[in-house]
């Protein structure tokens, strides 16, 4: 006597690999040999992995040349040219799609971190967000077009719409200007941990409202960067 099984999926799913490998659509992990725990779904997904483990690209064309390990690509062309960049997550449209050697990206957002080839520790929220990004690293833009010029600068924070959108080569900077539709008295924003909040200490003219944020560098002794004045509201 049969007895069915209750939840079971019928029909059964056509993709039942071995070593934990889910490959769905036209030549997706079609070079894989011993990788293992590999997930590909969308034409030419993760196609060039061998031995790679651990991958997931969901998208066509998502990985499809990597070769390395940890990878989590999904859209169209995310993380398409990474070879040997480990631990990199790309989200979106071209996300991360020229990334290379580069370790420890992650994009979220069409064409976050589109140019990034070998840089390394970036962090991109935002359509566009670093999208001409080549090697610079350790910067982190969150906001559309934020720092999307910068091609080697270094440890940038950038927070809020086009913020230091125009930066190529300049490390280290901090923008101030923050929407105020984001900003009142009450609120906290934390960008690194090299930088802390502290507001005015009293509420600016009548005419500009709400409050500036005032971001202070942590450095002995304390220096101020200077606030813009809030942008108009789009």
């Amino acid at each position: 006597m049969f007895v069915a099984q209750i939840g079971a999926v019928n029909p059964a799913p056509d993709g039942c690999y071995s070593n934990f490998t889910t490959a769905e659509a036209c030549k997706a992990l079609q070079s894989l040999t011993t990788g293992v725990a590999n997930t590909g779904i969308g034409l030419y997904s993760i196609f060039g992995t061998t031995s790679g483990s651990f991958n997931t690209a969901v998208g066509a064309g998502a990985l499809d040349l990597n070769t390395a390990d940890n990878n989590t690509a999904v859209g169209m062309a995310a993380l398409l040219f990474n070879t040997i960049g480990t631990e990199n997550t790309a989200n979106g449209t071209a996300a991360l799609e020229f990334n290379d050697t580069g370790d420890f990206n992650t994009a979220n957002g069409a064409f976050a971190l589109f140019s990034n080839t070998n840089g390394d520790d970036n962090t991109a929220g935002g359509s566009g967000a670093l999208s001409d990004n080549a090697t610079g690293a350790d910067n982190t833009g969150v906001g559309s077009q934020t720092l999307a010029s910068n091609t080697t600068g270094n440890l940038n924070t950038a927070v809020g719409f086009h913020a230091l959108m125009n930066n190529t080569t300049e490390g280290g900077s901090t923008p101030s200007a923050v929407r105020p539709s984001l900003i009142t008295p009450a609120v906290v924003v934390e960008i690194r941990r090299s930088v802390t909040k502290r507001y005015l200490p009293a509420p600016p003219a009548a005419s500009t409202s709400p409050w500036a944020l005032l971001l202070v560098r942590m450095l002995p002794p304390p220096v101020a960067l200077s606030v813009s004045a809030p942008m108009a509201r789009t």
